[in-house]
């Protein structure tokens, strides 16, 4: 596990860049952490059989980020559309059009925003409105 500073205390908010998955709060992810983009995940308690208020963060480079941003983009058009009653439930996660983009940017990404526990910083993640705050666990 690498050993970083938490970003100190009253600063601004990390930009949250996308939320890939969500349960009651972002469970997975891609936001900045210390001014640069990690892949996050909330950690599960197995002991407590509940979610806790960590995640590993794994930083990543530029270009997975523009990846990251286009195919979870590609979710929202289809996430607006259906909000309008626009296209089915059946369509999930995206539109017929987006499809074989979606598929190219899902073969690109891989495996690559799985936050790896041994290769990831534990932080404790606040989320609002304005961004992430990421403390010391």
């Amino acid at each position: 596990m690498k050993i970083e500073p938490a970003a100190p205390a009253g600063g601004r908010p990390s930009r949250v860049y996308t939320i890939t998955n969500f349960h009651d709060v972002p469970v997975q992810g891609v936001a900045d952490y210390m001014g640069r983009p990690h892949a996050y995940e909330r950690q599960f308690s197995y002991d407590d059989d509940e979610w806790t208020d960590l995640y590993w963060l794994r930083e990543i480079g530029r270009d997975l980020l523009e990846l990251a941003i286009e195919w979870d983009s590609i979710f929202w058009r289809w996430q607006k559309k259906w909000r309008l009653g626009q296209v089915s439930l059946d369509s999930y996660p995206v539109l017929p059009e987006d499809k074989p983009r979606y598929e190219e940017l899902r073969h690109a990404i891989g495996d690559r925003l799985e936050p790896l526990p041994e290769e990831s910083l534990t932080r404790r993640g606040r989320f609002h409105d304005g961004g992430v705050e990421w403390t010391m666990p």
